[in-house]
C-alpha cells in the first residue's frame, strides 16, 4: 500500500495467484516508509512477486517462509504475434494463472535472451494463454514454469532482508533492481542488507542486485550480502 510504517506480520497467505501478495508501492522516489513484513507464510499458487517493494525505503523483510513451485522439463512452441503457447513435451497440468513461463535461450534457434511470458489462462494440459503476444516463432524451446521473483525490490534503499526461507520458482529468490521506473524517477540501490537467508530451487538467481539496465543514472553501493545459504539455483 501507499501508507507508512505498516506492520504485516504473522499471516498465512495461500494461493495468492496475482501480482504481489504483499505490495509496498508508494510510487514516489526516496520515500522513507519503514514497513515491516515479518514471520508470514506464503504457500500454494503464489503468482508473481509474493513480496514486492518499490520506492519504499527503510523496510524490513524478515522471518518469512515462502514456498513456491518450479516446474521444469517443459518444451513449448511459440508463434510470433500469438498469445497461445503449446506444450510439446510435458504438460501444463500444474501451471496456474499468475505463473511465468520462461524460455531457455540456448535451445532457441538463433538464440535469444531468456523470454518471460506471464500466464493469464490455462486452456488445457497442453495449451495456455500469455499476457502479451510472442515476439518469436520457435519450436520445442526448453522452458520452466512457476512464480516470478519471490522477494522483489525495485528502486529502493535502506532495506533489510534477513532470515527468510525461500524456495521454488521460475524467477529468482531475492532480486533487487532499478527496473521499476515511474514518471522518469529513479533511485539508486544503497544500504541494502541481504543476510542469513535460505534460498533453494530456482530457475533464476538465488540473489541478484541489478542496476543500469533501466536507469543509466542509478548505481548500487554500500550493500551487503552475508551469511546466506543458496543451493540449486540458476537451473532454468
Amino acid at each position: 500500500g501507499n501508507g507508512l510504517r505498516c506492520n504485516i506480520s504473522n499471516n498465512k497467505l495461500c494461493n495468492t495467484n496475482g501480482y504481489g501478495a504483499v505490495k509496498l508501492l508508494p510510487n514516489v522516489a526516496q520515500t522513507n516508509t519503514d514497513h515491516i513484513v515479518a514471520n508470514n507464510v506464503f504457500s500454494g499458487v503464489l503468482g508473481s512477486h509474493p513480496i514486492l517493494i518499490s520506492y519504499a525505503d527503510g523496510d524490513v523483510v524478515t522471518g518469512n517462509i515462502i514456498r513456491g513451485t518450479l516446474i521444469s522439463g517443459l518444451k513449448v512452441n511459440l508463434v510470433a504475434g500469438s498469445t497461445t503457447v503449446t506444450a510439446t513435451t510435458g504438460t501444463f497440468a500444474n501451471v496456474a494463472p499468475g505463473y511465468y513461463i520462461i524460455s531457455d535461450a540456448s535451445s532457441a534457434p538463433g538464440g535469444f535472451a531468456p523470454y518471460e511470458m506471464f500466464v493469464t489462462k490455462v486452456n488445457s494440459p497442453t495449451s495456455l494463454t500469455i499476457g502479451s503476444p510472442s515476439a518469436f516463432t520457435v519450436n520445442n524451446v526448453n522452458t520452466v514454469a512457476g512464480p516470478g521473483d519471490m522477494i522483489s525490490v525495485g528502486a529502493a534503499s535502506r532495506i533489510i532482508i534477513a532470515n527468510n526461507q525461500i524456495s521454488g520458482g521460475a524467477g529468482g529468490g531475492i532480486i533487487v533492481s532499478d527496473e521499476i521506473n515511474i514518471a522518469n524517477l529513479y533511485e539508486s540501490l544503497q544500504m541494502i542488507q541481504i543476510n542469513n537467508n535460505q534460498i533453494w530451487n530456482f530457475a533464476g538467481a538465488g540473489i541478484s542486485i541489478q542496476t543500469g539496465d533501466y536507469n543509466n543514472a542509478s548505481i548500487a553501493m554500500n550493500n551487503t550480502i552475508v551469511g546466506n545459504m543458496i543451493t540449486n539455483c540458476g537451473v532454468g
